[in-house]
């Protein structure tokens, strides 16, 4: 009996789940695959999206990049020049159902940099590996053209924080950011 209920149970879950999948549209479940380029005062991120449909108003946003930054003299050290690979996590938010027009998005990014810095002051110089968490908030506006094409700019704020640091201190602090990406719906 308790196995019949068991049963039973993981049945309820699993149409519960069904249901809700089905929620969107079949025609809704699209995704995005795009190139992307972010830049910042300091920097560049190149990088390649992908973003899935997860209801009528929300996507979920993957990317794949790279941070390649100047900080000049506006980091901790005289200079700072670096770079490195990362990933982003993030949800869109359309006020549309056609995952077309004006969106917010939020989401996290993770970066793993090296850092060659010099400072005048102390005659040092160095390298320091990093890693940050960026959490930023954006506005877009999202167009797709009759062959599916998406583009796509952004403008987005948010806060770079060196969660890891291996070496001396290196530059963090708030972040703005403009963008697009340029990719195929499918």
């Amino acid at each position: 009996m308790i196995h019949f209920k068991k049963r039973i149970s993981q049945l309820i879950i699993l149409g519960i789940g069904l249901i809700s999948f089905a929620q969107i549209s079949l025609a809704q479940r699209t995704t995005d695959v795009s190139i992307q380029l972010q830049v910042y005062p300091t920097g560049i991120l190149p990088g390649i999206t992908i973003d899935r449909a997860i209801s009528d108003n929300g996507r979920v946003a993957l990317r794949l990049g790279y941070n390649s930054f100047d900080h000049r003299d506006l980091g901790v050290q005289t200079t700072e020049v670096g770079g490195g690979p990362g990933f982003s996590v993030g949800y869109q938010h359309y006020f549309k159902n056609d995952f077309r027009g004006l969106h917010l998005e939020f989401k996290n990014d993770f970066w793993f940099s090296n850092i060659d810095w010099t400072n005048v002051d102390t005659m040092t110089e160095g390298e320091t590996s990093i890693t940050v968490l960026q959490p930023t908030a954006s506005i877009g506006y999202t167009i797709l053209t009759s062959s599916d094409i998406v583009i796509r700019p952004i403008l987005g704020f948010g806060w770079e924080w060196n969660v890891r640091t291996e070496g001396e201190p290196t530059g963090q602090g708030a972040i703005g950011l403009i963008g697009i990406s340029v990719g195929k719906r499918f």
